[in-house]
């Protein structure tokens, strides 16, 4: 009798009002019901909120009346939904008494009505309808296939395989590098400076790469993407990882450094510190200073790429290589590598003043000519990108953004486009795990198709599908780096540039005290440390909104759990010893980060979570168990783990577990696959 009373509380009849509702206003409403500002957010109320909290009550009928489940359990649970029912009946009422107050509004303003109330029974079987079209959104055809009938790889090495133009460039670095000059001076640096987009990291990467440095250098060579954080500890760590093959994260730079002296003393060294911006005297000479006490031999040099001649200045680089845009030929060339268009007049004379559009930028031009090889020649389509008044852009110090837009305008569906612009999330030089990338695309439900062809895939399926494309209109880039037979991206800069451009409406990314924070923000990133700045945003109002926070390696983060409607939370190297029990009440979370901390136990609230699909504990080396209770969380799908952890048995009843984490067994424990 309890069952049956749980379940009709569960399946309560002001839900089905809510859900018909929304669809039904969102689906008949257009453009005229917009115009009014009051409707949007009591839609979102309906569609997102009310309806996630109904699909947490659903899960927790499953948990409760699982064989594992208590009868004390149950009987809570019977009395908890009562209380949901009011609950839930009261936040309809009020969200259909603003209806009213707006519907008043709107006849001021002369908005057309429309009648909302209908009979249930009447709409039931549109709603029905109207819910599996808002599941779907258009694919166009070709998924695994990129015009002329070309593969995904195989467009991707044609592009990646170019290098254009910069032989000349190449041929007067590797002397430079090379030169017995060098011995004479102490720690030379050599500079490629140039605008974003012209190629410095390709150059550099194509002479680290070269035979001659090899024999020069040997296997002293390390290569570093430094970006905006010029931290001196963060560069001598990661240059030990390079030159010991192992992880280190020491704070103590003489300990740093005796760890490179044992490696380096005696050897000639190669370092690419690559995308500087420092401009601060000190550190460069801080830095000079603690890479000669490695004790490297007469002729080690360090190699940067920069766009600022005053970093190459400051540096007191001992050469600046100054890279020029390539020429009107030489960026035909290039792009005529991407197209393969022959004896075509027409299209070669639009293809040529598209390429001298691009600036001699070979990323602009890439970018440009996968999105003409994807028209497949047809000149209509060649002219429409031509003549398109993105070119006419204001464009700031991002000179090639209008060609990047282009080429994101004409991304397939919109939930391609939204997955491309939520990467904006990840710190800009960060090189991101191809399941992490999926897995918070999946977080905020973006993963949708509706070919008939992929429609039957799982979600993670069409993550991948998503990354290819991705990786071949040149949004992402693989990163080479991947001993471990893990998966990895890379975004450069300019194209991250274009991630945040899309999405300044919905995402703020939180660095420095003179930006504002007033706006309609979805998506709150932190990256700077500044406990006052991290502070202004724990007001309720702006909480309430959220539905992705990152703390990453950000230590003020206590007021995140009254961000109730979070889907995506991210707290990595915060510190974290001890994960609040309070982090039970994030009942809408999807994807929760915890890897890189300290800590030693997680609550048994978490297992609370009923939505979560991801749990990242990477690294957390002194946490040993998972929880108990964690066969409760029936949508887990991937647990992200380095250490091996135990569990209970309980964890075999997860069937919809992707990625297994590594396990610790215990004497006569254990589980089978099946």
């Amino acid at each position: 009798m309890a069952e049956a009373l749980a379940i009709a509380v569960g399946k309560g009849l002001a839900i089905d009002r809510a859900k018909a509702l929304a669809h039904l206003i969102i689906g008949r409403a257009s453009e005229e019901v917009q115009l009014a500002l009051g409707y949007r957010d009591q839609l979102n109320k309906l569609r997102h909120d009310l309806m996630d909290e109904y699909a947490y009550e659903v899960i927790l009928q499953k948990v409760c009346f699982s064989s594992r489940s208590t009868n004390k359990f149950r009987h809570c649970f019977v009395c908890t939904s009562l209380f949901f029912r009011f609950r839930m009946s009261f936040k309809v009422r009020n969200i259909l008494s603003l209806f009213d107050e707006l519907d008043a509004e709107a006849k001021g303003i002369g908005l057309n009505q429309y009648s909302i109330y209908f009979s249930l029974t009447l709409i039931s079987g549109w709603v029905r309808w109207r819910l599996r079209e808002m599941l779907y959104e258009k694919l166009n055809n070709g998924d695994d296939r990129y015009g002329n009938g070309r593969s995904w790889n195989q467009v991707r090495e044609h592009v990646s395989g170019g290098f254009v133009g910069r032989k000349d460039d190449e041929r007067k670095l590797l002397e430079m590098l090379c030169d017995s000059f060098n011995e004479d001076s102490s720690l030379p640096i050599v500079s490629i400076v140039g605008m974003g987009g012209l190629g410095k990291t390709a150059l550099a990467r194509r002479v680290y790469d070269h035979q001659n440095i090899n024999t020069h250098f040997g296997d002293s060579k390390v290569w570093i993407c430094v970006s905006e954080n010029f931290n001196i500890i963060r560069i001598l760590n990661e240059m030990a990882e390079a030159v010991t093959s192992n992880k280190q994260d020491l704070s103590n730079k003489d300990g740093i450094i005796r760890k490179l002296e044992a490696e380096l003393k005696g050897r000639k060294f190669l370092l690419v510190l690559d995308d500087v911006w420092n401009e601060d005297q000190m550190l460069w000479d801080s830095l000079r200073e603690s890479l000669k006490r490695i004790g490297g031999l007469p002729g080690s040099v360090i190699l940067i790429t920069t766009r600022s001649k005053k970093v190459a200045d400051t540096a007191r680089a001992l050469y600046n290589h100054d890279l020029a845009g390539l020429s009107e030929d030489d960026s035909w060339d290039l792009m005529q590598q991407n197209v393969g268009i022959h004896d075509d007049s027409c299209l070669e004379e639009i293809g040529r003043r598209i390429a001298n559009k691009c600036k001699g930028a070979p990323l602009a031009i890439n970018v440009i000519g996968c999105l003409l090889m994807s028209k497949e020649n047809s000149l209509r389509e060649w002219e429409a990108i031509e003549t398109s008044e993105l070119w006419e852009l204001p464009q700031g110090r991002n000179h090639i953004l209008p060609s990047l837009l282009l080429s994101f305008n004409h991304l397939q569906s919109r939930s391609l486009k939204q997955c491309f612009a939520f990467c904006a999330i990840f710190p800009k030089g960060r090189v991101m795990e191809k399941e992490v990338l999926i897995a918070v695309w999946m977080a905020q439900g973006f993963l949708h198709v509706s070919s008939s062809e992929t429609r039957n895939l799982i979600e993670e399926d069409i993550g991948g599908k998503f990354c290819s494309i991705l990786l071949n209109n040149l949004f992402l880039q693989e990163d080479e780096a991947n001993e471990d037979g893990v998966l990895r991206y890379k975004m450069h800069d300019l194209v991250h540039d274009l991630a945040i451009y899309v999405s300044k409406d919905l995402l703020l990314i939180r660095e420095a005290e003179d930006q504002q924070k007033d706006g309609d923000y979805r998506h709150l990133v932190f990256t700077s440390k500044d406990d006052e700045m991290v502070s202004e945003f724990s007001e309720p109002k702006i909480l309430r909104k959220l539905r992705t926070i990152s703390f990453e390696g950000v230590h003020s983060w206590n007021w995140w759990v009254d961000a109730q409607y979070l889907r995506t939370l991210v707290l990595r190297s915060t510190k974290l010893s001890e994960v609040p029990p309070a982090i039970g009440l994030l009942q809408h979370l999807r994807f929760l980060d915890l890897s890189y901390n300290p800590i030693r136990i997680l609550p048994d609230m978490i297992c609370k979570l009923y939505h979560l699909q991801t749990l990242g504990l990477l690294d957390c080396k002194k946490l040993t168990n998972l929880p108990p209770m964690l066969n409760r969380l029936v949508n887990l799908r991937h647990i992200l783990t380095t250490t091996p952890l135990y569990a209970s048995s309980g964890f075999a009843e997860l069937k919809n577990l992707q990625t297994l984490p590594h396990l610790a067994l215990k004497n006569d424990q254990g589980w089978t696959i099946d």
